[in-house]
């Protein structure tokens, strides 16, 4: 039964018993049951061992966790959030075509009311890369979430931009790399010293700001637990994982 009819069913019901209007009761209905949804997103990733929200960022920022959040495939959308994107910065992200995104391969998302975008694609069986992820709009502080929500929609891996050693940061990470490792993206699966090669046929717009940050070693990272269970011999996550999120994307 669709939720909807469900909802009205439930009403019908209890009609008797409920003091307000019929749209104030399934608008307070519906959000608990996604609020109970979001509850079971924080749980399988805190099963994953790299669910690092504090309090305050689960109070506030819970509803990102909420699919009901996000617009699946608005592809002009999507494209039109990552124009927005700073010119200094969009050397950190790649430029991709309305034709490459419509792929089935692909799966884009959009933060309703928010310019906060991000895609999924496809690689192959247990590699799904997490690419253009920007936040344009004023909320702050919501990357970490952000990448929660991505995993939980199966994102398993995303290219790095290097920073270059320095007290703050003596593993010269770089602030994304950091982002991305806390989050559980901590297995380099590879790794490139800068060339100049990386610049050719990009757009000036999307071409690296060299002048403002440097020529950084480029790399790979995968969350690892993910690899881990992945590889594991008996297959049970392996199966699991292909079938809820593999399945997802049209081969």
């Amino acid at each position: 039964m669709k939720q909807e009819t469900w909802l009205n069913s439930v009403y019908k019901n209890m009609i008797s018993l409920i003091p307000e209007s019929k749209d104030v009761f399934l608008n307070k209905l519906n959000n608990k049951i996604n609020f109970n949804y979001d509850k079971i997103t924080e749980t399988t990733l805190r099963n994953d061992r790299s669910y690092i929200l504090t309090e305050s960022q689960i109070n506030e920022y819970r509803w990102i966790l909420n699919p009901n959040s996000w617009e699946v495939n608005n592809y002009s959308k999507f494209l039109d959030i990552v124009e927005k994107t700073p010119r200094h910065l969009k050397g950190f992200l790649t430029q991709h075509t309305m034709e490459e995104i419509t792929d089935k391969t692909w799966i884009t998302y959009n933060l309703k009311g928010y310019d906060v975008a991000f895609a999924l694609h496809y690689i192959k069986p247990g590699e799904i890369d997490i690419c253009n992820l920007v936040n344009n709009s004023d909320l702050k502080g919501i990357g970490d979430i952000v990448l929660q929500f991505a995993k939980s929609q199966g994102g398993t891996q995303m290219d790095n931009f290097r920073g270059i050693p320095s007290k703050n940061d003596p593993q010269g990470n770089g602030k994304l790399g950091n982002l991305y490792r806390r989050n559980g993206f901590d297995r380099q699966t590879w790794s490139s010293k800068w060339e100049p090669k990386y610049q050719e046929d990009i757009p000036d717009e999307y071409k690296f700001d060299t002048q403002r940050f440097g020529e950084p070693d480029v790399e790979g990272l995968e969350l690892s637990k993910h690899r881990q269970k992945y590889d594991s011999p008996d297959g049970i996550y392996k199966r699991k994982f292909d079938k809820k999120y593999g399945s997802r994307f049209k081969k």
